[in-house]
């Protein structure tokens, strides 16, 4: 029997900034931090032009941290990645990304829980 996969946040989040912004590009890799290092995700620059940005998210985050970290990045890539992640047009386009993030996580019927709750029927092993 297959795993269905009902809900993919990182995929949601990559499909709602393509459609926000499909001229923008950039590779996505995730994968374990050091340690000691603490932050959720980081944007890589080329010095070779033409070459695509790099954004990684810290495989050792919550999915929440990893979330919210890369909702952040691509938004700073939205933006002007060489621009500080601040400032009107910033908050505007993060801002429009999270409301197509949810546009498409209830499109796809995700559930959404507050912290601790299951779903109805439903009981951990």
């Amino acid at each position: 029997m297959p795993v269905i996969v009902r809900f993919d946040p990182l995929a949601t989040l990559v499909a709602a900034f393509e459609a926000l912004w499909p001229e923008k590009a950039c590779e996505l890799a995730i994968a374990p931090f050091a340690a000691d290092n603490q932050a959720h995700a980081r944007l890589g620059l080329s010095d070779e032009p033409g070459d695509p940005l790099i954004v990684l998210v810290n495989a050792r985050s919550s999915i929440d941290e990893a979330v919210e970290a890369l909702a952040t990045v691509l938004a700073h890539i939205a933006t002007d990645p060489l621009a500080p992640a601040s400032g009107g047009a910033f908050e505007a386009n993060h801002e429009a990304l999270r409301a197509e993030f949810i546009r498409r996580a209830e499109q796809s019927g995700a559930i959404v829980l507050d912290s601790g709750q299951l779903p109805a029927r439903t009981r951990l092993q």
